[in-house]
């Protein structure tokens, strides 16, 4: 809010950057500042046409030449080996024929079912309800802000709708309206046009000075209805957003948004606004070392949502 007669002030929207003697703080807010395996592939072409169990450890399954199979004509061969019958090599070749059966069907299942069974082909296979397969992330919630105290009655006007702030009284405060709000410059001119967008009635501050120059400032302001109360609210939060003052979650309740800017040994302000039945409540704190202007303001929020807590929680 504007400064009134003599008196330090914290202009409703933000302020500027710290200048000497605690400047005010303007309407609008601050200034912006595939896999890796390797392996060779299953249809590559063998180095060796023979298969597996072929090689230098047995003996080749057809012969190189007659004389390496031993086949001799006359009598002298039969004296030194017998000659196998035919029923005997029918044997041997049927259990030969077994053997290459198996052998491929091993080869076979190698190739094809043990790969398709192996654990990643089944964790892709199992889908995202599979601890091996592809996992949902889940996104982390925020913790709900605390809810205020039950609402209460309706205040009867605007004096019973707010605490007295601590500290001396300061010019600038007392009634007003729609045809003397816009002379008053109280509230940055967004605010004010959405409160002559509504059924305004009457309107009501009380500002104090304490003993360390910091300024209090209660709004309690009457419009049409619940909801246009909660459209001019919605309006103060962008206000104070768009003027650099951030949102200060740790002290915000259900309905009662709170921001806050400043430095340690420089000018801070804090603000709040909710809605209160057809009114509109504004809490605002102004002044040096930002450690006093948190506490005092955290305090008197505190009895202010005590005193009339907000009507409406749910923007």
């Amino acid at each position: 809010m504007q400064p009134w007669q003599s008196q330090p002030a914290s202009p409703a929207g933000g302020f500027q950057q710290p200048q000497q003697g605690y400047p005010a703080s303007p309407p609008g807010g601050f200034a912006g500042p595939q896999q890796a395996q390797q392996g060779q592939p299953w249809n590559a072409p063998q180095g060796d046409s023979a298969p597996p169990w072929g090689g230098g450890d047995f003996p080749p399954l057809t012969p190189q030449s007659n004389a390496d199979w031993g086949v001799s004509q006359g009598p002298e061969s039969f004296d030194d080996e017998p000659s196998p019958s035919g029923k005997g090599r029918t044997i041997a070749f049927s259990t030969l024929a077994v053997v290459l059966l198996v052998g491929i069907g091993v080869a076979v299942w190698l190739l094809f079912l043990a790969d398709d069974s192996s654990p990643d082909n089944r964790a892709q296979d199992a889908g995202p309800h599979n601890g091996q397969g592809s996992q949902q992330v889940s996104t982390p919630t925020s913790t709900p802000l605390p809810t205020p105290p039950a609402a209460k009655q309706p205040p009867t006007d605007n004096e019973s709708a707010l605490i007295d702030p601590p500290g001396e009284e300061r010019g600038g405060g007392g009634e007003f309206d729609s045809e003397t709000i816009e002379d008053k410059g109280i509230l940055p001119d967004s605010v004010v046009a959405a409160l002559l967008d509504t059924d305004m009635g009457k309107g009501l501050l009380k500002t104090t000075v304490t003993e360390n120059d910091t300024t209090v400032s209660l709004y309690s302001i009457e419009v049409g209805s619940e909801s246009e109360a909660t459209t001019v609210a919605d309006e103060y939060e962008v206000t104070q957003q768009d003027g650099n003052i951030p949102p200060i979650r740790d002290l915000s309740l259900q309905g009662v948004p709170v921001f806050g800017a400043g430095n340690a040994n420089d000018n801070s302000v804090y603000r709040s606004v909710y809605v209160l039945y057809d009114r509109v409540v504004i809490l605002e704190v102004f002044g040096p070392e930002r450690e006093k202007v948190e506490s005092l303001f955290a305090d008197m929020l505190d009895q202010q949502v005590e005193h009339a807590p907000p009507s409406y929680t749910g923007y």
